[in-house]
């Protein structure tokens, strides 16, 4: 998790933690394009910026350690639950 992207959640008033019908945090998930068998992305926020209409999934890889999480805006891209 990235602080400083954080931290500019909290001062800029997005609403962080939010919980959507077909993904929550902590969830491990598939973009549509990609097979089964590939390494998924784990969600480590959903939010909303003050006064905005769209919702961000924030994601980080499965296994791959990096200190940058991806973002997509909820309803712009397909996804699915990783099987387990």
């Amino acid at each position: 998790m990235n602080l400083n992207t954080e931290n500019a959640k909290i001062r800029n008033g997005f609403t962080v933690g939010m919980k959507m019908p077909d993904i929550n945090i902590g969830d491990c998930f598939l973009f549509d394009y990609e097979d089964d068998n590939k390494q998924g992305h784990i969600v480590t926020d959903i939010f909303q910026p003050k006064g905005a209409d769209h919702i961000f999934v924030q994601w980080m890889p499965e296994f791959t350690p990096v200190c940058n999480e991806s973002y997509f805006v909820y309803g712009k891209v397909k996804f699915r639950l990783k099987k387990k």
